[in-house]
């Protein structure tokens, strides 16, 4: 039997771009004691330029606030060696996705070379694959979407897999209604 939780902690996207606006938005999240994690979608700019972004924003919210990011695939290998060093050395938690789905070699490459946790997102895409991801032990964490999956047996296969691998789960949506969420 399994620990039944009352409660799971819920992160807060900040998406408007800019630093000042980001940082007033957590500040205010943190005061009404709603969150005190945050994500960041990050790599539409150049590797530097975001770093900047997610790094002022840490800076700003202090030690005992978590900040993770979302690369959304964008990197290439080379850039996510330069940018994950950099968020590692800045405190960042937790870096999702940082090179393309596809390219499950430089995850893994990646995934051994760093302390900060690398989150597989899209490279998930069901039990076989999960199973295949956690036995190469090509990332630290998880992401579970009931979509992503193909249905939510699927989704609940992912957990199962992961766990004696040591790797993390971190649950997600693809943006569905109420009850898909």
């Amino acid at each position: 039997g399994g620990r039944l939780r009352n409660s799971i902690p819920v992160l807060w996207v900040l998406a408007s771009g800019d630093t000042g606006k980001d940082i007033a938005e957590a500040q205010k999240m943190i005061a009404a004691q709603r969150h005190n994690i945050f994500k960041l979608k990050i790599g539409l700019c150049g590797v530097e330029e975001d770093v900047r972004h997610v790094l002022g924003i840490k800076k700003a919210l202090g030690g005992s606030i978590s900040v993770r990011v979302d690369v959304n695939q964008a990197w290439t290998e080379l850039e996510a060696m330069r940018g994950i060093a950099l968020l590692q050395e800045g405190g960042i938690d937790l870096i999702e996705q940082p090179v393309a789905a596809h390219n499950r070699n430089a995850l893994k490459r990646l995934s051994d070379h760093f302390s900060v946790a690398l989150m597989a997102d899209e490279a998930v895409l069901g039990p076989q694959n999960a199973f295949e991801l956690a036995a190469g032990h090509y990332a630290d964490v998880f992401a579970v979407k009931i979509n992503q999956a193909g249905g939510l047996r699927n989704a609940a296969l992912v957990g199962p897999l992961a766990a004696p691998a040591g790797i993390g789960l971190y649950g997600g949506t693809m943006l569905e209604g109420a009850i898909g969420t």
